[in-house]
């Protein structure tokens, strides 16, 4: 039984983090920064999801819990905070441009879908902790997570999908 279709009637902008961002496929030029990358670009995912009958893109990651190996999932509130919107999630992982600057997604990507479960959702904090209902393809990582406060003026790198962007 099919419950519906997702079409996207504009593309899915590449680039469209423009200059503020660099691929994963690209170097930063800071050898452990783009080890850090390499592994933790295989915890994250692009999602798909219905909210009101429209279709949106946002981002999530795989985290590391004491309950592993349930797959939970981390994503923002703004995108997902409903039980309904998150039962209709698909994930897309490894979607990561083919080559560095290319803008075209890698071929190898991996689509779950089967939604997912809300296990808490904060609008105040804008985070969502998810479950996914599929386990997550072979090759994706969990990752790391440590809830004590980052201390001041601490070097953050966010992973992304702006817009769908690879």
């Amino acid at each position: 039984q099919l419950a519906g279709i997702v079409h996207f009637d504009q593309p899915l902008a590449p680039k469209a983090a423009a200059e503020c961002t660099v691929d994963v496929a690209c170097s930063t030029g800071d050898a452990a920064l783009d080890a850090a990358i390499a592994q933790r670009k295989k915890s994250m995912a692009r999602i798909h999801f219905v909210d009101g009958g429209r279709a949106f893109v946002c981002t999530g990651t795989l985290i590391d819990t004491e309950k592993f190996p349930t797959p939970y999932f981390l994503t923002a509130n703004h995108c997902v905070g409903r039980e309904e919107v998150a039962a209709s999630i698909t994930s897309f992982w490894f979607h990561e441009a083919a080559a560095c600057g290319s803008g075209t997604a890698r071929p190898d990507s991996r689509q779950v879908a089967g939604g997912m479960a809300i296990e808490f959702a904060d609008p105040n904090t804008d985070h969502t902790l998810l479950v996914m209902n599929a386990s997550p393809p072979s090759g994706a990582k969990f990752s790391g997570w440590n809830a004590a406060p980052l201390a001041n003026g601490a070097t953050v790198t966010s992973l992304s999908h702006p817009a769908g962007d690879v």
